[in-house]
């Protein structure tokens, strides 16, 4: 009986350690995830993007023989930043109109339940 009891133990014991191992992986991946959305809003990789593309355009507009590509690729960095800095703001309204859509339909096909008066039974 002791035996029967020992391995059952060291079988939890194995599923125990288990879990954990995968709970430790669930918790790298989910801090690998949340680094990955703030390297994705971070000032640095905003201003590299801004820095790369004002170049990239400067070149090209050099190479094409456009009059002033040092000036006018301004245009393109300009709007990225712009971008960068709107597109969070319409986010958070685009979020909130879904969420009060997805609850307007979620109440439409839910049942109804009529409670009659005075059932204090729910408490």
């Amino acid at each position: 009986m002791d035996e029967i009891q020992t391995d059952t133990q060291v079988a939890l014991e194995e599923r125990l350690i288990l879990l954990e191992e995968k709970v430790e992986k669930l918790n790298l991946l989910n801090r690998y995830s949340e680094m990955q959305d703030e390297w994705d809003k971070s000032l640095t990789r905003i201003v590299l993007v801004v820095v790369f593309t004002y170049l990239f355009v400067v070149l090209f507009m050099y190479f094409l023989g456009v009059e002033n590509p040092i000036i006018n690729a301004l245009l393109p960095a300009g709007a990225y930043i712009l971008s960068t800095r709107t597109i969070p703001y319409v986010k958070k309204i685009w979020i909130k109109q879904y969420l009060e859509e997805e609850s307007k339909e979620k109440e439409a096909t839910e049942p109804k339940v009529d409670l009659p008066e005075g059932d204090e039974s729910t408490n």
